[in-house]
């Protein structure tokens, strides 16, 4: 049996294979706490993203609407859906009941086009970029033509900054006459009146 009396516990830790053993074990007792506290701190993890958004499909060719309309690039058109997304992990989702009321800040005159053209209103997830949004709405956009351009489609995609909230809008336009436009990016807040306008006639 050994003899234990001269085990020297002190000279084992202070040794340099001692010394490295302890290095060791402090790192993995560290890394597992770290580890511990990030799962339990960390957001819980959701399906946000672009690809996440749902799809919105027209099935039919909507009908030319008589009266108020919307011009995009002097082009007479009816708006037929309103996406808004949030652009940032700070920034509110904004309801869809909200959502009139923030696209009249960018192009007044828009929530009575969303009445009166009985306009889809959805709210998607958070998207990455103005641009990723644009493409999102193209991919997740489905309409009755075989291709965007040269239909009577158009998307038109911008920024919609709120003080702190930053979000993307984007519209889904039917214009009165076949286009080439597909999707018109709006690459500041301050541009949407240079696309969009409202009239009576």
């Amino acid at each position: 049996m050994p003899d234990l009396s001269s085990f020297d516990l002190t000279e084992i830790l202070t040794s340099p294979f001692g010394r490295i053993g302890i290095g060791v074990l402090v790192v993995l007792v560290g890394s597992s706490i770290l580890w511990k506290l990030w799962k339990w701190f960390r957001p819980p993890k959701t399906d946000e993203g672009p690809e996440s958004a749902p799809i919105i499909r027209f099935e039919n060719q909507p009908e030319k609407h008589v009266g108020f309309s919307v011009h995009v690039r002097n082009l007479r058109s009816r708006l037929a859906a309103v996406v808004v997304a949030p652009l940032d992990g700070r920034t509110i989702v904004p309801s869809v009941e909200q959502v009139p009321g923030l696209v009249d800040k960018f192009v007044p005159g828009l929530s009575r086009a969303i009445e009166e053209h009985n306009s889809i209103v959805k709210v998607w997830p958070r998207q990455y970029s103005n641009a990723g949004f644009g493409h999102a709405l193209v991919r997740h956009v489905q309409i009755p033509d075989d291709e965007w351009r040269g239909s009577h489609w158009c998307l038109v995609s911008g920024p919609a900054f709120l003080r702190e909230q930053r979000c993307v809008i984007g519209f889904v336009i039917v214009a009165d006459s076949p286009n080439n436009m597909d999707l018109i990016r709006v690459e500041s807040d301050g541009e949407w009146t240079n696309v969009l306008r409202v009239a009576d006639s």
